[in-house]
């Protein structure tokens, strides 16, 4: 899932000046699919984070 290098999309998203409204969101879901033993899946597998169920 790559949660580990997120961080340098974020900053050089705030080093080019571009919003992170979208991705700072993200990084929180990645952190909660690697807590849930997902870390070895794609990104597609946080959709299921969204549901209630997966809160």
């Amino acid at each position: 899932m790559q949660a580990d290098a997120y961080v340098n999309l974020i900053d050089a998203s705030r080093s080019a000046d571009v919003s992170t409204e979208l991705v700072l969101p993200m990084q929180s879901l990645m952190k909660r699919g690697v807590a849930a033993g997902q870390a070895n899946a794609d990104l597609t597998s946080l959709v299921a984070l969204l549901s209630k169920q997966g809160a």
